[in-house]
Formats: structure tokens, C-alpha cells, sequence
């Protein structure tokens, strides 16, 4: 710390000693230009336009020096701040790195080579990490590797700025070494953050497939159940569909059902098609899991019930629509009448303004005189 604010006071006093000197240089030019002022007019010309030239300069630089003093970080910051960074990213990523090192080892440093690993890693290990959710860490990797690469570009920067003005720096070994820690770390987390992203699909599916069969648990396990007794089936599908609308309040419990499952069916064909590897395991489970909810649907559509409720919103729709339109022509003939009066009261007040002008027209007309008398 003493050190840093040494070099801070003595970035300060040289600034100090430039703008002098810069100053004194330009006084003593004018000086010489007013001493030999009655000897040369035109040296005495060209000499003040050099003595402006310098001085401009002079300030420009000086400005240019101390604002790069006053907005660049010291290397004891620049250190600080890159172990902050790496700390940051060790301490959100470190569970996630571990998992992936115990399904394929150290990571391979040729980018080629990691392809290969990445894709060819078993469905296994791509099982037991969504089960600790690995998938979770799929954003922390992407963006502690982009803070790990900005901080390793500010290190290199001030090593290469370091070397080549030919500074002394006390910490510069520690500068090192601290960018070999960022290398390191950058590499495992692109690596991490490929691992991740390559096998999406899978991860997105295994969440699906478990959303569904807990939200499905009880149809689910009727299926199971009552696969070969439909009737005990249908009226356990039917106590199904009431758990759902349990506590909805809602008038049609079947249609609601019905358009839920769809749209669930639908996601559930889409992330299976949209698979970036076979995954035999992975694509069995979500396909069993996809006939069962079909058969769910296809029982519940059949009931007299569900359709029962089709009849009836198809009435409510009718009856909303025709009382729709009577509202709406209720509200046009109120418009019109309230136009009406409007305008009836627009005129009367216009006549009984034209009354009281004629009145005042009248006050004002002369007396008749009889010059007779």
C-alpha cells in the first residue's frame, strides 16, 4: 500500500515538475524574443509564434499525462481486481467444473480434441449431471468466462505497457502469474461452458420429461395401473381432470384439461425431434412418456362429458354474442338520443341568445321627438 502511494505522489510531482518546466521554458522564449525585440522584428515575430506553438503543446501534454495518471488503474489494482474476478468465477462455477472433470477427466487443451471428448461422453454421465442439474451452471459458465477473458486482456496489457516503458514493478512476477491462473480458468470454463451448450437438447428433455411426470403423476400411474381394465381407467382420468380443476372455480374443467395437455404434448414432440444426438436412453424414456399422455388425451376427449361441455360454452359463446349485440345497439340508440338532447339544447340556447341580443338592440334605439311642440 506504501509503495502504491509513493508511486501515486510521485506520478503527481512529475506532473508537477512537466507543467513547470514547460512554463519556464516558454517565459525564458519570450524573454529572449523581448531582449533582441529592437535588434531583429521579424525574429521577434517568429518567436512569439513558436513561444504559442510550444506553450499549447506543452499543455496539451501535460493534460494527456495526467488524465492517463488519473483514469489508469495502478498495477496493485489491476492485480486486485483480476483475483477478485477469479475468485468470483471459482466460487460460481467450481461444483460444475468438478462434476464435468468426474465424467471426462482432465480437460484437453486442443480444441479439436474437445469436440471429441464433448461429444462422445456417455449418456450415463449425461444422466447422473441432469439429475444434479449441471444445466443450472450452463449461464454461469458462458458469462465468468467473458469476465475472465476482459480480465485476462487488462493483465496482458499492463505487463506488455510494463515492459515496454521499462518500469520498475515490484508485483510483476505476481502479474504472471496471475495471468497463467486466468488462462487456466478460461480454458475450463469454455470448455465447461461447450460441454453445456452442446448437449442442450438433452438437458432441456430431462427437464420436460420431469415437469410432466410430476405434473401428470396421478394420470400417469392409473395408466400404469389400469392398462388392461379401461372402464377403472376412464374414471380414474376423470378424477384426474377434477384434482386439476380443483380450486380454479373454473365452468369447464374438461376443456381445460384438454387444451393443457395439448400444449404440453406439442412441447414434449418438439424437444424430441429437435435432439442433437440420438440418446437411445434419453429418446425412449421421453417417447414412452409421450404415448402415455396421447393415450391420457385421446380418453378424455371420448367422454361424454368433454363433449357435454363443448355443447354448452358453444351456447354461452352464442348467447355472449347475441347479448353483445343487443348491448351494442342498446348503446347506439342511447348515443343517438343523447345527440339529440345535445343538439336541442344547443339550438335553444342559441335561440334564447338571439332573444336577449334583439333585447339589448331595442334598449338602445333612440327616443322618437316631436319637434312639432
Amino acid at each position: 500500500m506504501l509503495w502504491g502511494f509513493s508511486m501515486i505522489s510521485s506520478k503527481l510531482s512529475a506532473y508537477v515538475f512537466l507543467v513547470v518546466l514547460s512554463f519556464s521554458s516558454s517565459l525564458l522564449a519570450m524573454n529572449y524574443a523581448g531582449h533582441h525585440h529592437h535588434h531583429h522584428a521579424d525574429d521577434h515575430s517568429l518567436a512569439k509564434t513558436i513561444v504559442g506553438v510550444g506553450v499549447l503543446a506543452a499543455i496539451g501534454y501535460g493534460l494527456y499525462t495526467f488524465f492517463d495518471w488519473l483514469f489508469t488503474k495502478t498495477d496493485e489494482q489491476v492485480l486486485k481486481e483480476a483475483k477478485k474476478t477469479l475468485s468470483n468465477a471459482f466460487d460460481a462455477t467450481k461444483n460444475g467444473i468438478l462434476m464435468i472433470k468426474e465424467g471426462v477427466g482432465e480437460f484437453p487443451v486442443c480444441s479439436k480434441e474437445q469436440h471429441k471428448v464433448i461429444k462422445n461422453i456417455s449418456e450415463d454421465f449425461l444422466y447422473q449431471s441432469a439429475l444434479a442439474r449441471l444445466y443450472s451452471y450452463g449461464h454461469s459458465f458462458e458469462k465468468h468466462a467473458h469476465e475472465i477473458d476482459n480480465a485476462l486482456a487488462m493483465v496482458h496489457n499492463r505487463i506488455a505497457k510494463i515492459k515496454k516503458k521499462n518500469l520498475p514493478c515490484p508485483i510483476m512476477a505476481k502479474l504472471e502469474s496471475i495471468a497463467l491462473e486466468l488462462e487456466d480458468t478460461y480454458r475450463e470454463l469454455s470448455f465447461c461452458g461447450a460441454f453445456v451448450s452442446e448437449h442442450a437438447s438433452y438437458y432441456h428433455l430431462f427437464e420436460l420429461e420431469s415437469k410432466y411426470m410430476g405434473f401428470y403423476e396421478y394420470e400417469l400411474g392409473s395408466v400404469d395401473y389400469h392398462a388392461h381394465n379401461p372402464p377403472y381407467l376412464r374414471e380414474a382420468l376423470r378424477v384426474g381432470v377434477m384434482k386439476k380443476s380443483s380450486g380454479t372455480h373454473n365452468a369447464y374443467p374438461y376443456m381445460a384439461y384438454v387444451e393443457i395437455i395439448e400444449r404440453d404434448i406439442k412441447k414434449l414432440e418438439h424437444a424430441i425431434a429437435q435432439l442433437s444426438y440420438r440418446y437411445e436412453n434419453r429418446h425412449k424414456g421421453s417417447t414412452r412418456l409421450l404415448e402415455k399422455l396421447t393415450l391420457v388425451h385421446t380418453m378424455v376427449i371420448s367422454e361424454d362429458a368433454y363433449r357435454q361441455e363443448l355443447r354448452d360454452y358453444k351456447k354461452e359463446m352464442i348467447e355472449r354474442e347475441r347479448l353483445a349485440a343487443e348491448k351494442a345497439k342498446a348503446d347506439a340508440a342511447a348515443a343517438q338520443a343523447h345527440a339529440a338532447h345535445m343538439q336541442a339544447i344547443a339550438m335553444q340556447q342559441q335561440a334564447q341568445a338571439l332573444h336577449e341580443q334583439n333585447h339589448i338592440l331595442a334598449s338602445q334605439r333612440p327616443a322618437h321627438v316631436n319637434v312639432y311642440l
